[in-house]
């Protein structure tokens, strides 16, 4: 999916946490925003306001784009999307085992 979405214009919405990084993502895999919206963590989407999405992207000749986790709220509406896959990479292993034990050990 990611490289789906390399030089090809977007519009990006998300109802998660921290949308910025979301939005970074995207520039960094090399999705060219045209215009964002953000929406409050756990946001229930209305139909209007999918298809008021839906329009503008259309008006903007974008492809619109979303986080699983906003995917799964949009039900049925999702199949007109595009929906990138958000995963966990850790970069210190060790350091998060040596917290997880740590944590375990405290009373």
């Amino acid at each position: 999916m990611a490289m789906g979405l390399r030089e090809r214009d977007v519009l990006a919405f998300a109802g998660i946490g921290r949308p910025d990084k979301f939005f970074d993502t995207l520039r960094e895999i090399g999705a060219q925003i045209v215009e964002t919206e953000s929406f409050p963590d756990h946001h229930a989407f209305t139909p209007r306001e999918v298809a008021g999405l839906q329009s503008r992207a259309k008006r903007l000749g974008a492809a619109l784009v979303t986080t699983e986790k906003d995917a799964v709220r949009l039900g049925a509406a999702a199949n007109d999307l595009l929906v990138l896959p958000v995963t966990l990479q850790l970069q210190d292993e060790t350091g998060l085992a040596h917290l997880l034990a740590k944590l375990r050990a405290s009373p």
